[in-house]
């Protein structure tokens, strides 16, 4: 994953090539991201929190009273909205650079809110089914 800026000037997130070369490239343009890092890391720490709580709840039942799996979710789009990754036939290589600190925290960030979330629902799923 780097970033790579093309002959605009315009930075794009590059994930990776999709099933070969064909398909082309995964590219989420960084101009939104870059104008409202704070409020998408705000949004991520948000939706970290409320998924463990919700967590907590699911574990806890007797203990915690908050239910807050929809509050995470529309948290976890609102967070994902600043990287809307598209399809792009070739790559813009105009230049290479490394990812900021703000992007990682970003993606760090969505990526163990998401885990959170995961274990949410298997926790969940585990304790419906030992209860029927």
């Amino acid at each position: 994953m780097h970033i790579a800026v093309d002959s605009s000037g315009a930075q794009w997130l590059v994930l990776e090539r999709i099933f070969g070369k064909k398909r082309g490239w995964l590219l989420a343009p960084l101009a939104d991201f870059q104008k409202r890092r704070y409020v998408f890391l705000l949004c991520d720490v948000l939706a970290l929190i409320s998924i463990l709580l919700g967590l907590a709840w699911t574990l806890y039942p007797r203990h915690i009273f908050l239910q807050s799996f929809p509050v995470s979710i529309v948290l976890l789009l609102l967070a994902g909205k600043g990287l809307r990754f598209k399809t792009a036939a070739v790559l813009p290589a105009a230049s290479r650079e490394k990812l900021d600190v703000f992007l990682k925290c970003h993606l760090g960030l969505l990526f163990v809110a998401m885990l959170f979330c995961l274990v949410q629902v298997g926790c969940a799923l585990r304790q419906i089914y030992l209860l029927a």
